[in-house]
């Protein structure tokens, strides 16, 4: 009767064993926000809000808006789901999104004094603004990388 017990007792141990070591390998989660996980449901649009190199305004140009919407139509007529409270401080956006197609626009500003920002291409010289937008497809559980360029 004992040996019966213990060869049933090894069986079992091996078996888990074998279970255990051949399990399905999770695949490393998605690194969200501060370290926390990002769900499955959702992927993460970082924008690379990189400020455009302009000679002789550099320090005057200032980062305005970072906004997402869902259609490029809606983008024209300004109405955003989402906008991010940006900062000359800060180049690199991640924002957490479900699945889809959206689109997005950054703004910058010049306020350099005189006529610096006119002959840096800015319209109405101070405070004029420049624009730039693209659309990007988001995908559960990825990372999807974005550079707006600005004309």
């Amino acid at each position: 009767m004992m040996r019966i017990f213990n060869k049933t007792v090894l069986l079992l141990s091996g078996f888990a064993l074998i279970v255990f070591m051949s399990g399905c390998e999770e695949e490393d989660p998605l690194n969200g926000f501060n370290g926390t996980i990002l769900s499955q449901d959702y992927g993460i649009l970082e924008v690379d809000f990189e400020l455009p190199e302009f000679q002789l305004i550099q320090s005057g140009i200032k980062r305005v808006d970072l906004a997402l919407c869902y259609t490029m139509d809606s983008m024209y007529r300004g109405e955003f789901f989402y906008r991010s409270n940006v900062s000359d401080a800060k180049q690199i956006y991640q924002i957490q999104l479900p699945q889809g197609r959206y689109y997005y626009q950054v703004v910058i500003t010049c306020i350099c004094g005189g006529d610096s920002c006119i002959f840096g291409g800015f319209p109405y010289g101070y405070g004029g603004l420049k624009y730039a937008f693209d659309e990007v497809n988001i995908k559960n559980g990825e990372k999807t990388f974005s550079k707006p360029t600005f004309q």
